[in-house]
């Protein structure tokens, strides 16, 4: 009796610290798992009201990766991408808000924030100063680029107006 008991506590001294280990290296791994979702979503949320941002694109396009094991996030996800590539839609703004809104919807689901509501999922803030600058950026890149394509004519008239008064005033002199 002493002998077995003596191997068993020889046993559990062995592999309880093994154990112990790998349980550690499982609950940091979900950890990790869990605080990659929390932070995509965290920032999906963060600018959603500037969906077409580098950080909102760029979560966006993680999502498959990140949320790899809930099928529901992947579903709306598919069905969000469907409807950014289709031009064929008969009203894409509140269709692709819509899909938007069901994808955040699912994600929320899926980190155990069932109290959020689409209708919370669809208010954010932007100041107006903000909207003011994107639209000052907006129009003085559609200037630049409208004088980038007409600058060749602008700079032939130039040109020739230079050597009009290049040649008068060879005449002259």
């Amino acid at each position: 009796m002493e002998t077995s008991l003596a191997i068993i506590s020889i046993i559990a001294i062995v592999i309880g610290p093994i154990a112990a280990v790998y349980v550690g290296e499982y609950l940091q791994d979900r950890k990790k798992k869990y605080d990659a979702k929390m932070n995509l979503f965290l920032n999906l949320m963060a600018h959603r009201g500037d969906q077409v941002c580098r950080d909102f694109v760029r979560s966006l396009n993680l999502v498959e990766v990140v949320f790899y094991d809930c099928p529901k996030v992947l579903e709306c996800l598919r069905k969000h991408f469907e409807n950014l590539h289709s031009n064929g839609l008969i009203n894409p703004v509140e269709t692709r808000r819509s899909s938007w809104l069901e994808l955040a919807a699912s994600i929320a689901k899926a980190l155990h924030y069932t109290e959020l509501r689409q209708t919370d999922l669809e208010r954010y803030y932007i100041p107006q100063v903000q909207v003011d600058r994107s639209l000052i950026e907006n129009n003085t890149l559609h200037e630049l680029y409208s004088f980038l394509q007409n600058g060749n004519e602008f700079f032939k008239l130039l040109r020739d107006e230079t050597q009009k008064r290049s040649e008068k005033l060879s005449h002259e002199n």
